[in-house]
């Protein structure tokens, strides 16, 4: 499913949400999130500091997932890069494997990166 551009992110993950006739807190139950924090996603705002907030890569692999969508787009809609990863055809299988996982595997492997990240 292509979706129409959207002006923001936040208003993207929005859009995304809606048109899956999706209620917030049945959203952020699918893509294993509390519905505060896809409230602060879709505003743009963290509603308890004020500043603005984007997903981490592991939620944005989560979004893509629970509704259905290539991953690449939404981290590209996101303004992320996979580091150390040339965009295309390499990129798009390393995503495609990733998505091809069970959910439970996903989690793994992003809780695997996570500490990863947290070591560097």
């Amino acid at each position: 499913m292509t979706e129409q551009p959207s002006a923001s992110f936040s208003e993207y993950l929005s859009d995304l949400r809606t048109a899956r006739g999706l209620g917030l807190r049945e959203a952020a139950r699918a893509i294993g999130i509390a519905h505060s924090r896809l409230l602060d996603f879709e505003a743009g705002i963290d509603q308890h500091t004020g500043r603005p907030c984007t997903p981490a890569i592991a939620t944005l692999f989560k979004i893509a997932s629970a509704y259905g969508i290539d991953a690449i787009e939404v981290l590209d809609r996101a303004g992320y890069r996979l580091p150390g990863v040339p965009r295309g055809e390499e990129e798009r299988r390393l995503l495609t494997s990733f998505q091809a996982l069970p959910t439970a595997k996903q989690r793994r492997l992003l809780a695997f990166l996570a500490e990863l990240q947290d070591e560097t």
